[in-house]
């Protein structure tokens, strides 16, 4: 084990983020439960969104098609393993993204040619493992010749488990530290070795990339910051929010809210979704880590006024220059001309989303 002096994270504490006071030492322990604190809430969302079920993704990015689906091999005794994403549960409630890349072999069937009669079940071993350089000596920091830092990686392994029996088709005993879930079965009789489409039965349940399983809701944490002080913010009540711009002749007032992200190289674009109505003529645009409305920026589709409830759906690429792990700032701008009087903007359940697939217009990233 590494060694570090203690591990303090405890979920039911709560904590959202760590504060480093100025002057004190700062301890391995801080980072490593601030780094616990982002790994919870990840998890326990994906566990939500997959209403407690283990599912491969459909995604386009693949051209297999869906992570972890089992289908025939034109050799006997032997099953391919598609390339693509898929998300278990390590416990009830945390689940992990487990991506398979490319397309790869399974062997180590037994003969049903000798055999006879036989269903097998396929089912993938999931381990957190602590790396060390003796498994990797790219951990050792070459600058001081030393282990800074040991990473956890999320490691697995496909295996088969032969002559299993109905109705519960049961896995085997984990050991210590790991997981085992079901992929897939496969049933044939000794009339041959060679696996067909039909002998494939798959346990692992597939979900579109173009539903909200897609994404990862972002915590929407409000700050908002504005350019004068004719503003009222009535609060997130609901994550509901009204401003009000009160007897503010041509002039603009700017509206920003402030949410934090955490860069994941998964992750390829993001998206804010939420209704939209306004008293005054309006424009808006989400942007990454900048005031100047300038960079990687786009446009919420908003333009006069309109005292009717429209949908807005904007997204935004991800450039690929980010640092995975680093805390960005995404800002959702809502620029204001106000007429005499009091005018309004209401939002209502605005939603940003990490999106792992790319984006497509006509079906929605969120």
């Amino acid at each position: 084990m590494a060694d570090i002096t203690r591990n303090q994270f405890l979920a039911g504490k709560g904590v959202q983020k760590k504060i480093y006071q100025k002057g004190i030492l700062l301890m391995d322990a801080d980072l490593n439960e601030q780094a616990d604190v982002e790994l919870e809430r990840h998890r326990r969302a994906l566990s939500c969104l997959l209403n407690r079920e283990d599912a491969r993704f459909e995604n386009p990015l693949w051209t297999d098609g869906s992570g972890f689906k089992i289908t025939n091999h034109n050799s006997a005794l032997t099953v391919y393993i598609l390339a693509g994403d898929a998300a278990f549960h390590l416990d009830e409630n945390h689940a992990a993204l487990v991506t398979h890349e490319g397309r790869t072999e399974l062997t180590g069937f037994a003969s049903w040619v000798s055999g006879g009669l036989r269903t097998d079940l396929i089912y993938i071993d999931i381990e957190e493992k602590e790396i060390s350089s003796a498994d990797d000596p790219n951990i050792v920091n070459p600058a001081v010749a030393a282990e800074t830092c040991r990473d956890i990686r999320l490691t697995y392994d496909i295996k088969i488990e032969a002559g299993v029996f109905p109705p519960a088709y049961s896995l085997p005993s984990a050991p210590a530290g790991h997981v085992y879930r079901k992929l897939a079965l496969v049933s044939k009789d000794g009339s041959s070795d060679q696996i067909t489409t039909d002998d494939i039965g798959m346990l692992l349940p597939i979900r579109s990339a173009t539903t909200a399983l897609n994404s990862m809701e972002i915590p929407f944490w409000m700050e908002a910051s504005v350019s004068h002080s004719n503003y009222d913010a009535q609060g997130l009540e609901n994550n509901d929010f009204t401003y009000l711009i009160s007897n503010d002749v041509d002039s603009k007032t700017i509206i920003v809210i402030k949410v934090p992200y955490v860069y994941d190289p998964a992750h390829k674009y993001l998206s804010l979704h939420c209704q939209v109505k306004r008293a005054s003529w309006t424009d808006g645009y989400v942007r990454l880590d900048g005031f100047a409305r300038t960079g990687t920026q786009a446009g919420i589709q908003l333009s006069g006024a309109s005292e009717t409830l429209e949908d807005v759906v904007s997204y935004l690429d991800i450039p690929a220059s980010l640092t995975e792990g680093q805390v960005y700032e995404i800002q959702v701008v809502l620029s204001a001309q106000s007429a005499i009087g009091s005018c309004y903007i209401w939002m209502y359940r605005p939603v940003l989303s990490a999106g792992v697939g790319p984006f497509i217009h006509e079906l929605g990233g969120v």
